[in-house]
């Protein structure tokens, strides 16, 4: 029996219905704190360097700090290695467990949609599978779902993690110093003006890819599961031929889908290069025209901290590549959730409760137009449980029957 949803979606390949993004979180629900889990170990991991940071820019105070004493420098410096040290012998811990946790439901999450598409497909009717190429729906099935693996590891993990990096560093700089902040920051409008607009292509190339690897995948299973067909009519450079003109179109799309995530990296690094020099430049004119507002200690802290702004941007920015390739596999994947077979039961039909009887024929009599009859006078009775085998020469009525 199908459910409501199947009943009522269209017996068609376009788009799916709902937002494809939405629907795919239900997945995540079951494996939501194994995934918090694994973000929360992920900050850990990413704030030990933010902290180093901040330790070497306090440590640069205390060495430049003349009215303190030998002893007192040497015992803030201890005090500084030891807080690091044991930071980073913690942070093995977090790093196994943040692995471990996101593995374990990526591979639960990906599990349960592969199996709950292709029991999907099961249930389609003949004229389905008829239309559709089966080493595209292999694709969709293998390939796609494996797909979504990028996406929950690298959207749903790592950006959230990079997400709460710039965040902190942000509240830290601000409540610091506002104009070594906005400094810090002066560029970052820039990158993400970029990263929405070259994201954007970015991500319509990686659909067209997704879509040639389907028809390639298509393809070569076709050939490969009729190569009798194949060798009989000797069509082997035509198959050759029908599979170079697709895989020339997938080198073309991707060639350009690199063009852009090359000038995407180009720009970006610039901006990466560009913003220390403001700080350096804009700071040390601040800190040596007002030494009490900005400190030596606080423009190191703020140009060893920019780093862990801009990076996770690019972080970001490279995820957009597999934000769009995971997006376009989980349309192509629901687009299949949303195709209803053509025969369904009727949404107030009964379920048959437990059947139990047995079969029983009585007097049957059968006979074909203008034939003599094939049955007659035929009596029989099937228990439940029992096995009965029909045996007799050609024209019995073994087929009849």
């Amino acid at each position: 029996m199908t459910d409501k949803k199947e009943s009522d979606a269209s017996d068609s390949m376009g788009k799916p219905k709902g937002k494809v993004l939405r629907r795919f979180f239900t997945y995540l629900k079951p494996v939501r704190w194994m995934l918090i889990g694994a973000i929360l170990c992920g900050i850990y991991k990413f704030s030990i360097p933010v902290i180093l940071s901040w330790v070497i820019g306090r440590v640069v105070g205390v060495l430049n700090n003349s009215a303190l004493p030998l002893e007192g420098k040497l015992q803030h410096l201890y005090h500084y290695c030891l807080l690091m040290g044991g930071l980073t012998l913690l942070s093995p811990f977090f790093v196994y467990y943040r692995h471990l946790l996101s593995h374990v439901a990526t591979v639960r999450v990906l599990n349960d949609l592969r199996q709950d598409l292709f029991a999907h497909l099961q249930k389609l009717s003949h004229s389905f599978f008829t239309r559709n190429r089966s080493g595209s729906l292999a694709s969709r099935v293998v390939t796609d779902v494996h797909q979504c693996n990028e996406f929950i590891q690298t959207v749903l993990i790592q950006n959230v993690m990079h997400i709460a990096t710039v965040i902190g560093v942000l509240g830290y700089f601000f409540s610091q110093s506002w104009r070594l902040a906005v400094t810090s920051i002066i560029l970052v409008p820039l990158q993400v003006t970029l990263i929405k607009t070259l994201g954007r292509r970015i991500k319509e190339n990686s659909k067209t890819v997704q879509e040639k690897l389907s028809v390639l995948s298509g393809t070569a299973v076709e050939s490969f599961s009729n190569f009798h067909v194949v060798k009989t009519f000797t069509a082997e450079k035509d198959e050759a031929k029908r599979f170079f003109a697709t895989g020339e179109e997938l080198y073309q799309v991707r060639v350009h889908t690199g063009k852009l995530s090359a000038l995407n990296n180009v720009l970006t690094s610039v901006i990466e290069t560009v913003a220390p020099l403001l700080v350096i430049l804009i700071g040390g004119y601040w800190a040596v025209h007002s030494p009490e507002s900005i400190s030596l200690s606080l423009l190191v802290t703020f140009i060893l901290m920019q780093g862990h702004i801009f990076s996770p941007m690019q972080k970001l920015t490279d995820s957009q590549l597999i934000i769009a390739q995971s997006q376009g596999a989980l349309e192509r994947i629901y687009t299949l959730f949303d195709t209803s077979p053509e025969v369904f039961s009727l949404p107030d039909c009964v379920k048959a409760q437990s059947i139990k009887g047995r079969i029983e024929i009585c007097n049957l009599e059968f006979e074909y137009m203008f034939n003599s009859p094939v049955l007659k006078d035929l009596n029989l009775t099937i228990e439940p449980f029992q096995s009965v085998a029909f045996v007799g020469p050609s024209g019995s009525g073994k087929t009849t029957l």
